[in-house]
């Protein structure tokens, strides 16, 4: 009787381990088969469920390959930074419909950083050529030199028409030669700035601007001066040669080295 009870409780609990232990093909070792609370989940990979913006987060998901349970975590906001890399702008809406004798508006806005823009929409009818274009302000697009003009744009708001006009060379004044150092720093290193001087007097040249920056001058390799202004005169260019020298100015701020070329005109 002994025997058969023993075999009994045997036979017992191998059937409740064939229905509560499985070990699936792979595994180390048994697992609680559906129970991931007791040995834990099977996660799948993070997916994303909810694209973010450059001001919301987005979201992700994985859910677990036994029990079916979801984890959700956010996604950061992009952080797109329009001033370096431009908007993203919608298609224009309007806003205010136009009539016959008054403007309308639309708007855009855009899709990263949520800065709206607007524009005007033209009275029903209107004939810029005959009535008169709705211009904007003047653009510069090409910055003058002291020997090139540059130029500047307006743009009608009601029919798009573009308008252009020439901005005069940088003065250069023979009796006091100033440049600015913000000019100096955007122009390329092979650009040069121009000037003229007569071999009877002095010209005196001053940077402006230059607050801490070291300024040296040079001649060729003949340093001729340290400072924000120096003044020149004919003995600097080898005596008395007419015809165009080369004046060195090299300015070192916060590290960096900036060098421009002044061509000087000597005239008689």
């Amino acid at each position: 009787m002994k025997r058969f009870k023993s075999f009994g409780i045997a036979a017992f609990i191998v059937a409740i381990g064939f229905v509560v232990v499985s070990c699936p093909s792979g595994s180390d070792g048994p697992t609680w088969e559906h129970d991931c609370s007791h040995v834990g989940h099977n996660w799948g990979n993070w997916v994303q469920t909810l694209a973010p913006t450059a001001t919301t987060p987005g979201e992700e998901a994985r859910s677990c390959q036994r029990c079916g349970t979801v984890e959700t975590r956010p996604i950061p906001p992009l952080g797109h930074d329009c001033s370096h890399v431009g908007h993203s702008w919608s298609n224009w809406v309007q806003t205010l419909a136009p009539t016959a004798t008054t403007p309308g508006e639309e708007t855009r806005s855009c899709q990263h950083c949520g800065t709206v823009e607007t524009r005007p929409i033209p009275p029903l009818g209107h004939d810029c050529d005959s009535a008169g274009h709705n211009w904007s302000d003047w653009i510069e697009t090409t910055a003058p030199t002291y020997t090139t003009a540059g130029e500047e744009t307006r743009t009608c708001a009601w029919c798009g028409h573009i308008e252009t006009r020439p901005i005069p060379p940088l003065s250069v004044s023979t009796g006091n030669f100033e440049i600015s150092f913000a000019t100096l720093q955007n122009m390329a290193p092979d650009q040069d700035i121009t000037t003229w001087m007569s071999i009877l007097y002095q010209l005196p040249i001053t940077v402006t601007d230059a607050g801490a920056a070291t300024i040296r001058w040079l001649v060729g390799d003949n340093e001729i001066g340290r400072g924000a202004s120096i003044t020149l005169n004919h003995d600097n260019f080898h005596g008395n040669e007419i015809g165009t020298h080369f004046l060195t100015l090299i300015a070192e701020v916060g590290g960096r080295e900036y060098s421009n070329r002044i061509a000087i005109d000597v005239r008689p």
